[in-house]
């Protein structure tokens, strides 16, 4: 019976604690809450979202490629997302649904630190987390910092987007994913591989400053 009470009087006691720090939480400023989510170092924020983006572009890869696939697919080869699927593994295996993979996963790590070295730098710059200045948080600010750091990172999406494409619509003879990506980089030289800069960055800009400030909220 004395167990039984203890472990009563625990769990009420936890319970309270619970409570009370859930309290606290909801009653905190939105630039408190965010910085303890945003709690690990930079670099290995960095590695943390690197590694997932890996593991996020390696598990949609096959619908990227049939995505590529089906845009380009002027004679009408393909009925649709699974017939596309089925034909490209009966052709060339179920390794050409990840070809062009290896173009993303070396720009995945430079373009992480970019986009988010580039928002602390910008964030620090505008003074965003400094709740002297705005005790609570500025989401245009926030917006515009997001946004600077996605022009940023096309320095290195508009050159990993190219390579990762022209690797998915390659139809010549079988070679290693890795001599592919060599030859293209050198057939294209440094002008060819920045060919639709202008897009990449009507595309990433909006996207970074909707995810930033959406971020912190």
């Amino acid at each position: 019976a004395y167990n039984t009470q203890k472990l009563h009087r625990a769990r009420v006691a936890m319970n309270m604690h619970t409570s009370s720090n859930a309290s606290t939480d909801a009653a905190s400023p939105p630039h408190t809450v965010r910085a303890a989510a945003e709690g690990l170092s930079m670099w290995k924020n960095i590695l943390f979202s690197a590694t997932g983006g890996v593991a996020g572009a390696t598990a949609v890869y096959p619908l990227d490629m049939a995505k590529t696939q089906l845009q380009m697919d002027k004679a009408g080869k393909y009925t649709g997302l699974f017939d596309c699927f089925g034909k490209i593994a009966k052709a060339e295996g179920l390794g050409a649904l990840y070809r062009g993979l290896p173009a993303n996963v070396i720009g995945i790590m430079p373009e992480k630190t970019i986009k988010l070295a580039g928002n602390d730098f910008f964030r620090h710059m505008f003074k965003v987390d400094d709740p002297s200045v705005y005790p609570e948080g500025n989401i245009g600010l926030e917006g515009l910092s997001g946004g600077l750091a996605g022009a940023c990172q096309i320095i290195v999406t508009t050159p990993m987007e190219i390579t990762k494409i022209r690797m998915q619509m390659y139809s010549g003879e079988a070679v290693s994913q890795v001599t592919l990506l060599t030859n293209l980089v050198k057939e294209m030289g440094i002008a060819g591989m920045y060919q639709g800069t202008v897009s990449t960055f009507m595309r990433d800009v909006p996207f970074s400053i909707v995810y930033f400030s959406l971020y912190g909220i």
